[in-house]
């Protein structure tokens, strides 16, 4: 098994103090007034990435930047212990806005804000038993798969 710790952070800066952030590869992670952990992220350029962030610049975290009250960043060089670290954090730690590298936990069971209403959600387990007919298993190559039918025009 293998055994990772998060790092002591580098910095904490208030959305506003976002400027003095450095221009290195590394972990962010904001967090709301009551310290509830809100997103964990990874960049190549630290300055540029959380600036957008606090500046609502950015697609995904833009219209609810303004419930950002801090920020703590980490300095980490290596891109493999970024991919690391990030995916572990949001895996453990949970953070309301991450969608993406969810392994351990399903987003919607986790924050009411991404349920799925429940006519909507029979509707995807009746698309997804119709879908799973003929399943692509890497493992198994004697089931017929729907990728190997020839392309019509």
């Amino acid at each position: 098994m293998i055994h990772i710790e998060i790092p002591p952070y580098d910095g904490e800066l208030t959305p506003e103090g976002s400027i003095a952030i450095p221009k290195k590869a590394g972990l962010y992670a904001f967090y709301a007034k009551d310290d509830e952990l809100l997103y964990v992220g990874k960049t190549k350029n630290l300055f540029t990435r959380v600036r957008q962030h606090c500046l609502g610049n950015d697609s995904n975290t833009g219209p609810v930047s303004h419930n950002i009250a801090c920020l703590h960043y980490w300095i980490i060089e290596s891109e493999t212990d970024l991919e690391i670290y990030e995916t572990y954090m949001i895996n453990t730690l949970k953070p309301a806005w991450n969608k993406d590298k969810v392994y351990t936990y399903k987003t919607r069971r986790y924050h009411p804000r991404y349920r799925i209403p429940e006519e909507l959600e029979e509707e995807l387990r009746e698309l997804a038993e119709y879908e799973n007919r003929e399943v692509y298993d890497p493992e198994d190559y004697s089931k017929t798969r729907l990728m190997n039918r020839p392309f019509r025009h």
